[in-house]
């Protein structure tokens, strides 16, 4: 049908609609014979009607139903091609929904400036299509219908667009004012309605309908909404009473339903009012146990009257269909469709070749498709594994995946790639659109942005082994596609092979932290072993039955009563991790049912378990002092739980996603005793399911950690098989009501999905006629899987024969299916009311807030649409695109009584309501008017007056009138005068209907003209109130004829307004007359003689009589006074005007002339002062004198009111004074001082007279050159050592200008130099003789003005002030020899640069008593150290080095300095004294053993040192035990290293304390004591005694030794020593006996041996014999005895070798 009606179209010519040209002339129809008295002589139809020469038509040329539907309205209605607005931007948007950026670009601003090029300045209406948006989407307040915001384009509402709210119109009825015609260029604002519909068919079938529209009269129905009658809404239905009562006064038939029925089936309906689908009976639901509320076993499904199938399955596939009430959209149940799948697989990721590929939905997505799709922090859409990235390009899906990865869609694999051999290489990455590689977390490819399928590549040099690999991709429409190759060493290009791919890397996550790994891997026993350590679980309860099938490998199975596992330990951590997979029994075990616990004390803060919460299903539990959820407990699946604990903060994973990060309020897990599995802390609630790899970490993992954790594990599930049916569905089969035959019907139903199915959904109605014979089938666009509740929508219209429906809600799944369920509900089946039978003409209006939201079949039906009054057969009707709240609706009795009366659809819902930029759309054709037929239309042709009218006669005037439309006419004709509205005729009277005779006539008419000159007559129509008139723009004609009436003076001008004595002046007058004029004469006088008699002159006429012109001489005595004029003019017939023109000018005195100013010094001398002075080669110069003269040449010059003024850029100079006189030539003069430092502008030099400015020049200035000066501080001549050179730079006539200046100084023997700052300080190299000295400037206008000078030069030594001391910033006078070191300060003044210094010691020392080239540096001293004073000080710090003293003498030291600078000249400092002192000996038992064992041999050791050296140093050494026994005393002489070691077995077994005595003295009677505690614990096991040998010192120097009872055994192994020496040192001490100081005192160098002895303890030097009952009696044992006896034998030996030597 569509294609029949444009093809009607097309066949008329487009040439037969353009604009043809007007007729050169309408024939006179004054002339007429015989006269035509029918004014329309063809019939009235639509076509003939209705005028479309004020409609465009906008066409969407990227539309092709906008093209169709546009065309055929075009030749329709004859639009001219400049009338058709064809919108060619490839980018303009077809969706009905468009922002108000696109409505700008692509529509509003093309239309308007179409509109604008094409001159179209008459429209009225617009016309949009389907393909044309329909909505403009912005703001709640600030959205609006696409044509709604059309309409303001270009007028005074334009700014309202896109703007919040609405504008109101004031146009028509509901603006309170009169309906009449519309006019754009009145209402500001266009009429624009559209051509659309669910179809082109519908769109085309509204210009058919508005061709039939004409004379269509039927009923009118009402429907009232009982259900709306509350607050809010009572006055819509109010409006519906008026209406029908408008319309039956009218006499027009009405259908009113009143009841709570909803109106259907009329016939012949012609006008519509309702509340559509907010009518409470609108969309009563006629599908039985619609929400599967109702359960009964006698249905397979488990719910009345519903039905089900399923898809095929494969092998450990399971499906059915079952009435269930826990997951529901509403009521009190829904139907679940269930899949099982066979089970899912594990595999540990590191053997598992492929990689993880996930999948992300990008619709909805914002992304830049230039770069990539950022997939961080998102969450994948679909997961699965794959062997490697090879997907060639493809407009297809993937194989196994869905429609959801089509178009926008993003890919990210990841795994580990394993590297064969080390070496550089190449990935190849080829892709269509963007991808990116990344090995190790490096970018290696970037093939970014959108592209067809192209290749990138990257080198990377890799070793051997196991590396991260991760790719992204994105998919943006159209082909795609992914492949990854490699190439490297020993290896050609090739796609990366499956087989060195993996899931997941052999290497354990944080394995040096790793204390515990229970595998679980067990077959058999009661044990399960610590894979990384020691604590091995023991199982009670089990009986070895535990053991099951798991995750990788066997796993531990607690059944809930008495199985449990435990293991004591000793873990101290602070931070750790816990890592464990589970499987519950089931969900809804008792709270505290624990699969892991540390600790066995419930409610301990200090200890944890992971436990369940409790419920059905519960969650599972970290129960600490507080409960923290990991997540639902699932007894169907494994779940991975981690905790992790880290500095009081607990943070847990489930499925390595982080779930919780909190801080715990107190308690802190640091010591874990105890693990105990399948039972919670206190023991009595067990766990009932499964357990596997089980890990503790000592260290708190990360979130990636923790997923690297939960992909070890790979699950691989095996997916639903949809190459055989996978379709499942449900039905429900029930029979039409017979009142809704020949209904559409719209089918709403809900589906969701729960678990891991892919697919889509869609609603499908089968009819069959009552033979049960299928007569089609409908099917709604499906729909994928969601997880959450979505809806679908069906509108269908089914055969007339049908009398069944079966109802479906039908699935099908794709690859991707694994195992879930769909879950349908609240399915609504309701047919689409009102099915009228409509006239062609009709129109509608529904109270529905979006009843024209979308014009798109199948959409959603929350309410009802006006597509389907549209597709049941209205003509016009109105929507709103979005909620426009309801006194945006029309106002039905407006709307219907102006249609009614002959009005254009258009023109009435405009008049019925005047909201704009709103939410309202009108569809149908602009122009169509079923009830025209009921209006006249009277045009007032022509008038005209067959004779002159003149003022205050009566005359005619004739009139043509013509009656244009059908209507018989009614009323009367007017004529007025249009300047004051004066009605000067009223004639009453009635013409036939437009092809009827009488309808064309000339009416004359008596009028009698009251005034004078051009006169405009209004000769208007005006209608009674009982025949409807629309267009009344026509019922107006005008005459403007001219009335006789006397010439007038228009303008009156003198060529001067100011004469001089003498002079002659011209005056002239003009004058407008409608006939012509005859003459002018001028009279003159002066003002001020108050004479009566005026002087006359004759004008000449010029301009065709219209301008008069005379010429008045003045006396040259005339008095200086004004002139008063008078003119008198006639016309040709007589009439005359005259007019007065007072003090038409003034006669003045003859002017006089003045020159000046000259300004002397710039101006060229002499100067006579008879013309302008000449400026010459100079300028003004500021601070110096000018003067300045004015002449002037006046025969009648006054020397005392006549003064000038001379000023200078506005400053008036002193009044000058008169410094010459000749004959007509007055001289004066002043002076003027410029400022110093002033701008240097030209300045403005102006005369005055009495006021006035005479003349104004410009003077320019001249800079004076500056000069410079040479300062030198303080002395006459230079040194080279920071002289104080100054520059000063002097001008004269702008002093405070500041100068930028180069200064180079060249020294002699030192070369240039440039003077940065004051301060200077020559290079090396520098001799006596004479500095050259040269100043340049650098910028400005003076830049390379140059001066020198010449300076003499004198070399002077550096001035050194008396040394100073100081160590650790403190000033000193004496030095520790060795101690440490010592800094020296120097301060110098007038001093070149150092190059040398070097430190002299005296008086007596080592030949080495001089230190040259020491190091030395700038500085700032320590304020106590500071040496010398003066403001120019420089400090130097040097540095006496330990080593420097070490061979010096103690006492007095003389310290002098000498520095030598850069030009060889040496200076001395004053001498400085110091004491040289000596450093005290140290002893350190930091080495000593902490503890010793009675019976078991140990070494003792204490290192000796003196800063000084060790050389002559003697020590005393005793130990003694509890008793003050002394056991061992020894005089020892230490040497080069100065470590003492003695080894030592403590006597006896038992435990026992000793203490050691330690003494020793340098060679500068420096001396140190100390004692130390030598702790000896009770031995374990008997001695084991062996041979002893000679002992001697570490250097081999033989000691004096005396052992008393002590055994020289030597058992301490190295390993132990070493872990005692490692103890803390303040262990070691303790003095519990002090030597007197007096034994400590110090001695002479040379004091013996046996005051050392003495010191010691010692009687003599011999050694004492003890018995060996003596021995026996103090714990020894016999062979303790023996061995000690033959050491003691053995050292008397070498003594007495010694001594002989």
């Amino acid at each position: 049908m569509a294609i029949a009606l444009v093809i009607l179209f097309i066949l008329q010519s487009w040439s037969a609609v353009s604009l043809s040209e007007e007729k050169s002339a309408r024939a006179d129809a004054w002339e007429e014979t015989p006269f035509r008295d029918v004014a329309v002589l063809e019939p009235f139809s639509h076509q003939s009607f209705a005028d479309y020469s004020d409609v465009v038509i906008i066409i969407n040329n990227q539309s092709e139903v906008s093209r169709t539907i546009g065309t055929a309205f075009a030749l329709a209605r004859e639009i001219p091609p400049e009338r058709v607005l064809l919108l060619t931007n490839e980018s303009t948007p077809t969706s009905e929904t468009i922002n108000s950026n696109q409505f700008t670009t692509y529509f509003s601003e093309p239309i308007s400036q179409m509109i604008f090029d094409r001159n179209l300045t008459g429209i009225n209406v617009l016309v949009t299509t389907k393909g044309v948006p329909l909505r403009v989407d912005g703001g709640t307040n600030s959205r609006a219908s696409f044509d709604s915001e059309l309409a303001l384009i270009d007028g005074p509402y334009a700014s309202s667009i896109s703007a919040d709210w609405y504008v109101n119109s004031n146009y028509g009825l509901a603006a309170g004012n009169e309906m009449k015609q519309f006019q754009r260029e009145e209402q500001g604002y266009y009429l624009v309605t559209r051509l659309t519909g669910y179809d082109v068919e519908t769109a085309l079938q509204l210009i058919v309908k508005a061709n039939n529209s004409l004379g269509q009269h039927g009923s009118s129905v009402l429907d009232l909404a009982t259900n709306r009658n509350g607050s809010g809404y009572k006055w819509w239905n109010d409006l519906l009473y008026t209406t029908e009562e408008t319309l039956s006064d009218m006499g027009f038939p009405v259908e009113f339903n009143q009841n709570g029925t909803y109106v259907t089936g009329l016939q012949n309906v012609s006008m519509y009012a309702a509340w559509g689908s907010n009518d409470g009976s609108w969309d009563d639901n006629e599908l039985s146990n619609s929400g599967f509320d109702t359960s009964d076993g006698s249905w397979a499904t488990g719910s009345r009257y519903w039905d089900g199938f399923g898809p095929s399955l494969s092998p450990g596939e399971q499906w059915w269909w079952a009435r269930q009430t826990e997951t529901k959209r509403n009521g009190n149940a829904a139907m679940e469709g269930r899949l099982e799948d066979a089970p899912c697989g594990a595999n540990d990721a590191s053997i598992t070749n492929g990689l993880l590929a996930e999948y992300f939905d990008n619709n909805g997505i914002t992304y830049n498709s230039s770069t990539m799709v950022n997939l961080s922090g998102r969450s994948p859409d679909f997961v699965r594994h794959e062997p490697n990235i090879d997907w060639p390009s493809t407009t297809s899906t993937w194989t196994g995946l869905d429609s959801r990865f089509l178009d926008y869609w993003s890919a990210r694999h990841s795994g580990i790639i394993h590297i064969p051999t080390p070496g550089n290489w190449t990935f190849y990455l080829r892709s269509d659109d963007g991808a990116k590689l990344w090995i190790d977390n490096v970018e290696i490819v970037d093939n970014q942005g959108t592209h067809g399928m192209q290749e990138r590549s990257g080198i990377v040099w890799l070793e051997t082994g196991e590396h991260q690999l991760r790719t992204e991709f994105f998919e943006h429409g159209g082909y795609a596609g992914l492949e990854l190759k490699w190439e490297g060493p020993g290896i050609s290009k090739q796609t990366v092979p499956t087989n060195v791919l993996t899931r997941g890397s052999s290497s354990p996550v944080r394995q040096a932290d790793l204390i515990h790994h229970w595998e679980f891997n067990e077959v058999s026993g009661d044990v399960a072993n610590d894979s990384i350590g020691s604590a091995h679980l023991n199982f009670t309860g089990t009986n070895g039955g535990q053991w099951r099938s798991c995750v990788l490998g066997n796993c531990a199975f607690f059944d809930g009563i008495d199985d449990e596992a435990r293991v004591d330990v000793d873990d101290t951590v602070s931070d750790f991790t816990v890592s464990l997979w589970i499987q519950a029994n089931h969900s809804g075990q008792s709270r505290h049912s624990s699969a892991i616990a540390v600790n066995d004390v419930a409610g301990d803060d200090d200890s944890f378990q992971f436990q369940t919460s409790g419920g059905n299903p519960g969650n599972w539990e970290l129960y600490h002092n507080n409960s923290y959820s990991f997540g639902t407990v699932d007894s169907t699946i494994w779940q991975h739980l981690v905790a992790t604990f880290s500095n009081d903060t607990v943070t847990l994973y489930m499925d390595g996603v982080e779930v919780l990060n909190q801080s715990v309020p107190n308690g802190t897990v640091n010591s874990i005793e105890i693990y105990k599995f399948g039972v919670n802390r206190a023991g009595n609630t067990h766990f009932a399911g499964v357990i596997d790899e089980v890990q503790i970490w000592e260290t708190a993992l990360n979130s990636n950690e923790v997923a690297d954790v939960h992909d070890e594990i790979v699950w691989i599930c095996p997916s639903f098989n949809s190459t055989n049916n996978s379709v499942a569905f449900v039905e429900q089969t029930f029979d039409i009501d017979s009142e809704f035959a020949g209904h559409a019907w719209v089918l709403d139903g809900y589906s969701m999905r729960e678990g891991w199915v892919e697919g889509d959904w869609w609603l499908e109605v089968e009819a069959f006629d009552q033979n049960g014979t299928s007569l089609s089938t409908n099917m709604s666009d499906d729909r994928a899987f969601s997880d959450d509740w979505q809806s679908r929508q069906l509108r269908f219209r089914p055969d007339a024969q049908a009398t069944q429906f079966t109802v479906r809600q039908v699935v099908e799944f794709s690859d991707g299916t694994y195992n879930g369920s769909i879950f349908f509900d609240t399915l609504k089946l309701y047919p689409i009311r009102p099915h009228f039978t409509w006239l062609d003409g009709s129109i509608a209006e529904t109270a529905v807030s979006t009843g024209g939201r979308t014009f798109i079949l199948n959409s959603s039906y929350g309410q009802s649409l006006v597509a389907d009054l549209l597709d049941d057969g209205v003509s016009g009707v109105k929507g709103y695109v979005y909620e426009p709240y309801l006194d945006a609706i029309s106002n039905p009795e407006l709307l219907l009584s102006c249609y009614a009366n002959g009005f254009t659809m258009a023109e009435c819902y405009a008049a019925s309501n005047v909201m704009l930029s709103w939410m309202g759309t009108v569809v149908g054709d602009p122009k169509m008017a079923a009830y025209g037929d009921r209006l006249h239309d009277v045009n007032v042709s022509e008038v005209l007056a067959p004779n002159r009218l003149s003022v205050g006669q009566n005359g005619t005037l004739e009139v043509l009138l013509e009656n244009l439309a059908p209507g018989i006419a009614t009323g009367f004709l007017e004529v007025r005068d249009r300047q004051n509205n004066l009605l000067l005729a009223n004639h009453p009277m009635s013409i036939p209907g437009g092809n009827d005779a009488g309808s064309r006539l000339i009416l004359p008419i008596n009028v009698t003209p009251v005034r004078t000159g051009f006169v405009e007559f209004l000769v208007r129509w005006v209608p009674d109130d009982s025949h409807p008139e629309r267009i009344v723009d026509n019922n107006l004609a005008l005459l403007n004829i001219q009335i006789n009436s006397p010439p007038v003076i228009d303008e009156l001008t003198c060529s001067t307004t100011t004469a001089t004595r003498g002079g002659v002046v011209i005056c002239r007058v003009e004058v407008s007359d409608d006939f012509g004029m005859d003459s002018a004469t001028l009279f003159w006088r002066y003002n001020g003689s108050n004479d009566s008699i005026y002087t006359p002159i004759t004008a000449s006429s010029q301009g065709g009589g219209s301008i008069w012109t005379a010429a008045i001489p003045l006396p040259v005595d005339a008095p200086f006074d004004s002139v008063d004029l008078y003119w008198i003019v006639l016309d040709l017939q007589g009439i005359g005007v005259d007019s007065y023109w007072d003090a038409a000018f003034n006669i003045t005195d003859a002017s006089a002339t003045w020159y000046g100013v000259h300004v002397e010094g710039a101006d060229l001398a002499p100067w006579l002062g008879i013309d302008p002075p000449v400026h010459g080669n100079s300028g003004w110069v500021r601070g110096r004198t000018h003067k300045m003269t004015a002449c002037v040449i006046d025969l009648d010059h006054n020397n005392v009111s006549e003064i000038p003024a001379i000023i200078v850029d506005g400053l008036q100079l002193t009044t000058p004074t008169q410094s010459s006189s000749s004959g007509s030539q007055t001289c004066y003069q002043s002076s003027w001082t410029p400022i110093t430092g002033g701008a240097l502008e030209p300045v403005s030099v102006s005369l005055h007279v009495n006021g006035d400015e005479l003349s104004n020049r410009s003077v320019a200035p001249i800079d004076l050159e500056p000069n410079a000066e040479l300062i030198i501080d303080d002395q006459s001549y230079l040194d080279g050592a920071q002289d104080r050179v100054q520059i000063l730079v002097i001008d004269e006539d702008d002093p405070g200008a500041n100068y930028s200046i180069e200064t180079i100084i060249d020294w002699p023997g030192a070369g240039s130099q440039i003077l940065e700052g004051d301060v200077i300080t020559a290079p090396p190299g520098l001799e006596s003789g004479d500095a050259f000295i040269s100043t340049r400037i650098t910028s400005g206008i003076w830049t390379d003005m140059e001066w020198s000078w010449i300076q003499p030069v004198f070399l002077t030594p550096p001035q050194i002030s008396t040394p100073t001391l100081c160590v650790e910033g403190m000033l000193v006078d004496t030095i520790n020899r060795g101690a440490e070191a010592t800094d020296v300060w120097v301060g110098i003044t007038d001093a070149r640069p150092i190059q040398y210094a070097g430190i002299r010691l005296g008086p007596d020392g080592p030949p080495s008593s001089t230190f040259s080239s020491i190091f030395f540096e700038l500085g700032v001293p320590p304020a106590s150290c500071a040496p010398g004073t003066g403001e120019h000080t420089q400090y130097y710090r040097m540095e006496i080095h330990p080593d420097y003293l070490l061979s010096w003498p103690l006492g007095m030291v003389e310290l002098v300095v000498n520095l030598r600078d850069i030009d060889g000249i040496t200076g001395l400092s004053q001498t400085l004294s110091f004491e040289l002192q000596g450093s005290e000996p140290i002893l350190d038992f930091s080495s000593m053993p902490a503890e010793f064992i009675s019976g078991n041999t140990s070494t003792l050791l204490v290192e000796i040192v003196d800063l000084d050296g060790i050389e002559g140093m003697e020590c005393s050494i005793l130990l003694k035990d509890e008793d003050d026994i002394t056991l061992f005393s020894q005089i020892y002489r230490p040497e080069d290293g100065g470590l003492w070691t003695q080894e030592w077995t403590p006597p006896g077994r038992l435990e026992a304390n000793h203490t050691l005595y330690f003494a020793c003295i340098d060679e500068t009677s420096l001396s140190v004591s100390e004692s130390f505690l030598v702790r000896a614990r009770e031995a374990t096991t008997v001695p084991v005694v062996e041979e002893n040998t000679t002992q001697q010192d570490v250097e081999g120097a033989t000691s004096t030794t005396v052992l008393i009872g002590i055994s020289t055994t030597f058992i301490v192994i190295i390993g132990v020593t070493a872990l005692l020496i490692g103890r803390r040192k303040e262990e070691h001490f303790v003095e519990e006996e002090i030597i007197p100081d007096d034994v400590w005192a110090k001695r002479d160098e040379d004091v013996s041996d046996d005051v050392l002895a003495e010191m010691a303890g010692l009687q003599n030097n011999d050694s004492q014999e003890w018995s060996d009952e003596d021995l026996l009696s103090a714990g020894w044992t016999q062979e303790q005895i023996d061995v000690y006896r033959k050491e003691m034998q053995s050292q008397e030996l070498e003594i007495q070798i010694d001594e002989e030597e």
